[in-house]
């Protein structure tokens, strides 16, 4: 059996390699007119106040990862050849062009996509403080109701269980694969995702069987 360590480890990489694969396709376009669009989103959603706080920090993680730590320069000079280092190549100076021209247009779609995410990964913030207030009644009351049938003769079913469990795993799934998306996509998704889980939550509590 694989260890919770290495299924976690296979998670990753494989959440890696699904970022890695959209911005292998997406064009940069497409990237800037879904950034646009959620903007107007967040601004509609949450207000202004909230929205420039949302994107004041997106915009400091990005100017400390790309520029402040020099990973936007150093990314183009690892992909791209300078000028100077074209010269050099004698009789190859136009060598490679469509390639250094796709991965330009890669590392432009990378860095706009990962300062979406950054502006998502505020946005998400934003909503944590409400987790306990949505998770704490609801384990809550379904622990109540279990503890409700354990004194008569009503049904656990695993099987409800079960499949509130399993929900709750692909909602969080749907969640992570959605932050990285190149769509724009309203703020509103996270409490509808986490009311939810709060209510399969109830369910799976509830229907724990009765003896552990």
């Amino acid at each position: 059996m694989p260890s919770a360590q290495s299924k976690i480890s296979k998670y990753v990489w494989l959440y890696i390699a699904l970022i890695v694969a959209m911005m292998a396709v997406v064009k940069v376009s497409t990237v800037e007119t879904a950034m646009k669009a959620e903007h107007r989103l967040v601004t509609s959603a949450l207000g202004q106040t909230s929205s420039d706080y949302v994107y004041s920090h997106a915009a400091d993680w990005y100017r400390t990862i790309a520029v402040d730590w020099e990973m936007h320069r150093t990314l183009e000079n690892m992909f791209i050849p300078t000028d100077e280092e074209r010269a050099r190549s004698k009789g190859l100076e136009e060598f490679g062009n469509y390639l250094f021209k796709y991965m330009h247009e890669r590392l432009e779609a990378f860095w706009r996509g990962l300062y979406m995410l950054f502006t998502r990964m505020w946005v998400l913030f934003l909503w944590l403080p409400f987790i306990p207030i949505v998770f704490f009644p609801a384990i809550n009351h379904g622990w109540q109701i279990r503890n409700i049938k354990r004194t008569n003769f009503d049904y656990a079913s695993p099987t409800k269980h079960i499949y509130a469990v399993a929900t709750i795993k692909a909602l969080l799934v749907i969640l992570l694969t959605l932050i990285v998306a190149p769509i724009p996509m309203t703020p509103l998704i996270y409490p509808a995702i986490l009311m939810i889980c709060g209510i399969l939550a109830a369910v799976s509590v509830a229907n724990i069987q009765k003896r552990l």
